[in-house]
Parts: structure tokens; sequence; C-alpha cells
């Protein structure tokens, strides 16, 4: 069973990707508190789907954003009121390799977020692909 996002987020690669993509509509990302988020992340793809639930730490100051989700550090930044992660490098899962092609994060309240990721994966004999959507809801 593959588990991709998080990127950034399994948001392990939630937060994760080398290209800059930035979230649309929502709200003033500038209004988006420091602290505690629980993360829920709904996958589709590659025959599978899932549901999972963890926890990442934001920080914000000024215009720079510090996401910790697990064990890994993304930095972003604030822009125009929009919140921006770069692409995550592609990194290796269930015995191929994945590369994120899409990824945007958008502030939906001061203690939220939503966002998305597509992604595609191969081993190089066999290839698939899927999205990675999740919410984030400030706990602490």
């Amino acid at each position: 069973m593959m588990r991709i996002l998080s990127g950034c987020l399994m948001i392990t690669a939630l937060v994760l990707i080398s290209c800059s993509s930035s979230g649309g509509g929502g709200v003033d990302a500038n209004l988006l508190q420091s602290g505690t988020y629980m993360i829920t992340e709904q996958g589709v793809g590659c025959d599978d789907s899932w549901t999972e639930s963890y926890p990442a730490s934001i920080s914000i100051s000024g215009s720079s954003v510090t996401l910790n989700i697990a064990g890994q550090t993304h930095y972003g930044t604030i822009t125009n009121g929009a919140l921006s992660f770069p692409l995550p490098d592609p990194w290796f899962d269930d015995g191929g390799m994945v590369t994120a092609t899409a990824f945007s994060v958008t502030a939906t309240s001061a203690t939220s977020f939503s966002g998305s990721m597509n992604w595609n994966w191969s081993d190089g004999e066999d290839s698939c692909s899927g999205t990675t959507s999740f919410t984030g809801t400030k706990s602490t």
C-alpha cells in the first residue's frame, strides 16, 4: 500500500517539492497563526486510497513559514497574502520514485489551511499517478 504525502502536505512529502507553487483564493495567509496543527490527509492513486491524520507545527515569522511534519522541515513564504512552498525533490516510496507535479496550500482561516499535491510514481517498469488532498486545523 503506497502512502504519498504528505511532499508538502504524506505531507512528509507534503510539503516537499522543487519548483514553486502558491495557493490561490482563501484568506490572507498573513493571518495564519503559528502553532500545532492536526493534518487530515486523503489520497487516491495507484489502485489505493487512504485517509490519515497526524500533527504538524507551523512557525511564521514575517513572510517566512516553517512547516515541521513527520520529522521533516519545509520552508515557505507568504507573498501577496498567499502561501508558497517549493515542490519537494523526488523521493523513494514502495520500491519506486515519486515525483510531485503540482503542490498548493491555501489559508482558509487564521487557524486552518487546505491544499493538494499531484504526483507520479514509477519503478522503471510500472507507473501510476494520484492526488493527495489535506486540511490542517490548529490544535494548540
